[in-house]
């Protein structure tokens, strides 16, 4: 029988593993990175309610539900990630986050390159008129 003191010490042991895995989530910005690769990369299936996107690259597979806003990571049949609505149901770091990382960061490049570019020309709009 599992006393009352090594039940507390495992729901300690959880939660700093969550608030250790969140803070990795948050720093890394998986949700925005996994969403965007999706977007940019996978290709669009219809579903009953809306648009699923969805990307596989070997061992990776990534899909988000726009309709739910989900977003479900799986890496060699596990799932790795899952984001629902903005709150992480789970996390599993391994090999598979420098795959996002690498995939990611063209993607935010051009990303950054396009924003820039579009609020360049919406400057315009707004300077001074010589003459």
């Amino acid at each position: 029988m599992v006393s009352l003191e090594e039940l507390e010490r495992l729901k300690r042991e959880v939660k700093e593993l969550e608030n250790k895995r969140l803070k990795q989530f948050i720093a890394l910005q998986l949700e925005g990175r996994c969403r965007l690769i999706a977007v940019k990369l996978g290709k669009p299936r219809e579903d009953k309610v809306g648009i699923v996107r969805e990307f596989k690259d070997g061992d990776l597979y990534i899909r988000y539900y726009h309709y739910h806003n989900v977003i479900d990571v799986k890496y060699r049949d596990n799932i790795v990630l899952s984001v629902t609505n903005g709150s992480l149901e789970l996390y599993r770091p391994g090999k598979w986050l420098g795959k996002v990382i690498q995939l990611s960061k063209h993607l935010i490049e051009e990303e950054l390159d396009r924003e820039y570019l579009y609020y360049l020309g919406r400057k315009k709009n707004w300077e001074l008129v010589e003459g």
